[in-house]
């Protein structure tokens, strides 16, 4: 199961395991792009064959984000050396962290030690086969506003990460469901069109279920 934080926070392994009889593993991180998923996605690929792929996409997991510094790179530093995906994926995102990882192996964590740490003592979010159930309830209520972004943009780069994914995939003849999780927000201009249009080309289809009205929203769900 691969995506952001909606993947990490929606996707019960266990659930999954007991009702497909398949072992399950969550690879959702909070605050990563197609980009990540991408580079990921190779890496396992060069170890493991599994059977099916789901893939979580963001309603703005194309849209475009100037000048924005990614906590994608962080993530990937320690690999530069060892994935040819991963080192090619820095290199063309930032140049400059390439090359300070490459000279240097301990720059390759200077940001992770605090979290290196945190995991090894069990402090912390706990995850389940890399789920990460968030506790509680954040929604007294379920907003029903349209959000008019007129100024969304897509990034072409982000959108061929995509089709990349996509056709990775097919290649190897590993079945991929690409799922829009519930979402109380609602934008104008989202990915759903261009996913659409490119899963159609590769004899798929997106699976929307952004508009969840089950009766226990408000319960099943910890934020918006």
């Amino acid at each position: 199961i691969f995506g952001s934080s909606r993947a990490a926070h929606h996707y019960v392994p266990k659930i999954i395991r007991e009702e497909t009889n398949m072992t399950t593993f969550n690879v959702g991180r909070d605050g990563m792009s197609l980009s990540y998923y991408t580079a990921l996605l190779k890496g396992i690929l060069a170890h493991h064959h599994p059977k099916v792929v789901i893939l979580d996409l963001n309603l703005n997991d194309f849209q475009l984000r100037e000048n924005k510094k990614s906590a994608m790179v962080a993530s990937l530093l320690p690999y530069v050396a060892d994935n040819p995906g991963v080192a090619e994926l820095i290199k063309e995102k930032e140049p400059i962290e390439y090359w300070k990882a490459k000279i240097s192996k301990l720059y390759r964590y200077n940001s992770l030690p605090a979290s290196i740490a945190q995991h090894n003592m069990g402090i912390g979010q706990k995850n389940y086969n890399g789920y990460e159930p968030l506790k509680g309830n954040k929604l007294k209520s379920i907003p029903d506003t349209l959000e008019l972004n007129n100024n969304y943009r897509e990034d072409a780069g982000l959108v061929s990460r995509f089709e990349e994914f996509v056709t990775i995939l097919k290649s190897k003849r590993i079945p991929l469901y690409v799922i829009i999780s519930p979402s109380s927000k609602k934008r104008k201009f989202n990915s759903k069109a261009t996913a659409s249009r490119i899963l159609a080309k590769h004899g798929s289809k997106l699976y929307d279920y952004s508009k969840f009205s089950g009766e226990n929203r408000l319960k099943l769900f910890y934020d918006a």
